[in-house]
């Protein structure tokens, strides 16, 4: 195998790692752009909305994330978010990620047992879904 190959087969084995990985790209359960007017997802705990100060979200009774090691209740804002930037809650096995992208202010959920990412299987250096 020469040396480009190598490095490919092991950039490619590292990607389908992240991939597969709990919290991943297929943990996503969903993409929501949050705006003035809270809403609730099926998939996070709380109320989202956003403003000039950033994510906010709004936890009911019983509700709770855990952001930076500390339990949050209540109302918690994440502030101003950069570009590409972002945080991310726990919320059981799940992690929201709260993020800034294209301009806009998201939260992405993502849970463990997604079944995009439970089906998905790794071939002899190729991936693919179960059917």
């Amino acid at each position: 195998m020469t040396e480009i190959a190598q490095e490919w087969a092991q950039w490619h084995a590292g990607h389908e790692q992240q991939l597969a990985d709990p919290h991943g790209f297929l943990a996503i359960t969903s993409l929501n752009f949050l705006n003035a007017t809270p809403q609730r997802f099926p998939d996070a705990p709380g109320s989202w909305s956003t403003g000039p100060d950033g994510p906010v979200v709004e936890l009911a009774d019983g509700e709770t994330l855990s952001v930076d090691g500390a339990t949050v209740t209540g109302r918690y804002g994440f502030g101003v978010l950069g570009e590409r930037s972002g945080i991310n809650a726990g919320a059981g096995d799940a992690v929201i990620e709260v993020a800034k992208r294209g301009g806009f202010d998201i939260v992405r959920p993502r849970h463990p047992g997604n079944p995009l990412r439970s089906s998905w299987v790794r071939t002899s250096g190729s991936a693919t879904t179960e059917s």
